[in-house]
């Protein structure tokens, strides 16, 4: 199987994008990869394969997993539009716009500190369980298959370190390395 020029989206990390000005073609592909993104209001997204004879293969399924509606999809790549930062945000690519670009250290910095209260194993768990059950319907074997996930994670030393943390009033040690955007 050839491997993606994009971001595995398989990572155990929260991966964050962090957009000002424009992005184009694959650009758009690599932003969509992403687990969390951040974009400037002036910045402006567009798909032009379709009006230069291409498809944008490597990049559909990053943007398709993002995109809330197909119809979406359709307009930013069947039609090459042209969309500016709030609507990257309405179609579910852009999780959060922010006026100027300053602000973009100050909202990457509140994500770190976020995700530096989290376990990263749980984290890694989580992502791996959102990444092989998202559209599948529920059945014995999805459910069988989040519950062993599940099951492994309480039994960890994380866990462990999460409940006793919590009992204790205190931050677990995971949570003693800030992570720095």
């Amino acid at each position: 199987m050839a491997k993606s020029p994009f971001l595995d989206c398989r990572l155990q990390q929260l991966t964050v994008a962090v957009l000002q000005g424009t992005a184009m073609g694959a650009g758009i592909g690599l932003v969509c990869a992403c687990d969390y993104v951040i974009s400037v209001k002036g910045a402006f997204f567009t798909m032009s394969e379709a009006k230069l004879g291409a498809v944008p293969s490597a990049a559909l399924p990053y943007i398709t997993r993002r995109c809330t509606f197909i119809k979406n999809v359709y307009q930013l790549v069947l039609a090459g539009a042209r969309i500016n930062a709030e609507v990257a945000e309405e179609y579910g690519f852009v999780d959060k716009v922010v006026d100027e670009a300053k602000d973009l250290e100050v909202e990457s910095q509140a994500v770190c500190d976020r995700m530096t209260l989290c376990a990263p194993g749980a984290v890694a768990a989580t992502k791996e369980v959102v990444m092989n059950t998202v559209g599948v319907p529920p059945s014995s074997f999805m459910m069988n298959y989040v519950a062993s996930i599940v099951a492994d994670i309480r039994k960890g030393p994380e866990s462990k370190a999460g409940m006793e943390a919590v009992q204790s009033k205190s931050r677990p040690k995971w949570a003693d390395t800030a992570i720095a955007p």
